[in-house]
C-alpha cells in the first residue's frame, strides 16, 4: 500500500542475481521535514529507477530491472552509490 499520494514507485522490490540478493529497501519513499523560522515544509522524497540502473555501463550486471513503465540493466556502481542517498 502506498504511503504517499504520488504516482511513483514507493517501495522498490529486492532482486536476486547469481545467488546474490540486492536489497532496495533504502530507496523507499519517505517524508523529509525542513524546519524554517516561520513555517515547516514537508517534502515527499522518492527515488527512481535511474538510482540503480543505467543503459550502458561497464559495471552493469546482466539483470533487467523493470518498474512497469521502463526497464534498464542494473548498474552495480549506481546501486552501491544509492546506499548513500538517504
Amino acid at each position: 500500500m502506498a504511503k504517499f499520494d504520488v504516482d511513483s514507485i514507493q517501495e522498490w522490490q529486492s532482486f536476486e542475481h547469481d545467488g546474490v540478493e540486492y536489497d532496495l529497501g533504502h530507496l523507499s519513499s519517505h517524508l523529509l521535514v525542513f524546519k524554517a523560522d516561520r513555517q515547516d515544509y514537508e517534502f515527499v522524497v522518492i527515488y527512481g529507477l535511474h538510482c540503480f540502473t543505467k543503459d550502458v555501463s561497464c559495471t552493469n550486471i546482466p539483470y533487467l530491472y523493470e518498474d512497469g513503465r521502463h526497464g534498464q540493466m542494473v548498474c552495480l556502481e549506481r546501486y552501491e552509490a544509492s546506499k548513500y542517498l538517504v
